[in-house]
């Protein structure tokens, strides 16, 4: 089931940066806040510049050799984002691949961590969706 997107950034993979105070996520807030930022101006044409307000972490997934962290906030007209890091064994890059990356996309409506991971990366989590 893949659940109602209003808009969404491509797959982001690069090097790992100091995590944010509190977490161990692999990317620090500043880097998620220019991918944002960055995905925007560049796949967003139809709209002005936006801004985004403070990231909010909201919770760490752990599955069969994967870890998802799940952050949000919300840009300057008002929609709520999701991103979403992830990291261990994937089938997104294949064996020669990053095992790090990050996503985003703004939700019509508001999804608990859990559901959302298990809904939009369930080739990434153990088949029941359970956590290991």
């Amino acid at each position: 089931m893949t659940l109602g997107i209003e808009a969404s950034f491509p797959i982001y993979s690069g090097p790992t940066t100091e995590s944010p105070p509190g977490t161990d996520c692999p990317y620090s807030v500043q880097v998620m806040s220019r991918y944002l930022t960055g995905c925007h101006y560049h796949y967003m044409l139809e709209e002005e510049p936006a801004t985004f307000g403070e990231l909010e972490f909201r919770e760490k997934l752990v599955f069969s050799n994967r870890e998802f962290w799940v952050w949000s906030c919300k840009d300057g007209f008002g929609r709520n984002w999701d991103i979403v890091v992830g990291r261990g064994e994937t089938q997104m890059y294949g064996e020669c691949g990053s095992d790090v990356w990050m996503t985003s996309a703004a939700y019509i409506e508001r999804h608990p961590p859990r559901e959302l991971i298990v809904s939009e990366y369930p080739e990434n989590v153990h088949e029941t969706g359970k956590a290991n």
